[in-house]
């Protein structure tokens, strides 16, 4: 993804690069490495494949996590 990105002009900004790296040396899993770079990616602007497809995963990360970690979006099953 860092390279496509590269090709299309749009390196990670400084604190992408080391919330990515910082995560790869504690030795995350892969869920707690893209939580890392998270936020770094949402605050960027960029353009191209790559970085659409990022920013759009991440989004869905950010959605994801909120909806989950949010109980008044939970719904109880119907006849509750």
């Amino acid at each position: 993804m860092h390279r496509a990105m590269m090709r299309n002009n749009v390196p990670m900004t400084d604190g992408h690069y080391h919330a990515a790296t910082d995560s790869i040396r504690r030795g995350d899993g892969l869920c707690q490495f893209l939580w890392s770079e998270n936020l770094h990616v949402l605050d960027s602007q960029g353009n191209g494949f790559a970085y659409n497809a990022g920013y759009q995963f991440h989004s869905t990360i950010r959605s994801t996590h909120t909806a989950l970690t949010n109980p008044d979006t939970w719904t109880q099953p119907s006849g509750s």
